[in-house]
């Protein structure tokens, strides 16, 4: 082998070795700037949703803890609107809005309602103290569920205008 050639070799060699050598730093040495680390505050290969679930725990129990700390009704209608129709459905007896009764309003949430007053029927929970309670933390789950899509979803999924919307 020529002198040349054995430079050219140890060439890509050395620089083979230094590459190699920048890919070994840790992500924190690799940031240029504070305007790096203000925007990559964690490295790129690491999951953004690493925290997702205790952040949602922790906003799971302080929902349910303020729900189910007082007996109030933040607006009437939460009774007329999902609570009533969903007891009458399950229950029998109850109050006919003319809503329901003219087909204005959806069953959409009371129907879901009347599922979780019907669950708690067949476990024999059926009584208002307790399927109450129920009913609030299945919406302190449900409202859990905009910010874990939120996360999952890719930026302007939901805001994006679509071809022939006039927006």
């Amino acid at each position: 082998m020529s002198k040349r050639n054995r430079s050219q070799a140890r060439g890509r060699g050395a620089a083979a070795r230094q590459e190699k050598g920048k890919q070994a730093l840790p992500w924190s040495v690799r940031l240029h700037s504070m305007a790096d680390l203000l925007l990559h505050p964690s490295p790129p290969d690491e999951r953004p949703w690493k925290f997702l679930l205790p952040v949602l725990a922790v906003a799971f129990v302080a929902r349910a803890a303020i729900a189910l700390s007082g007996d109030f009704v933040l607006h009437p209608d939460e009774i007329m609107q999902y609570l009533e129709p969903a007891h009458r459905l399950v229950f029998g007896n109850g109050v006919t809005y003319w809503e329901y009764f003219y087909g204005a309003r959806s069953w959409l949430v009371p129907g879901l309602v009347a599922g979780v007053l019907k669950l708690f029927d067949i476990v024999g929970l059926g009584q208002p103290a307790w399927y109450v309670g129920g009913v609030k933390l299945v919406f302190c789950a449900i409202s859990l569920l905009i910010p874990a899509a939120c996360t999952f979803l890719p930026a302007g999924t939901l805001a994006k205008p679509r071809r022939g919307s006039r927006c």
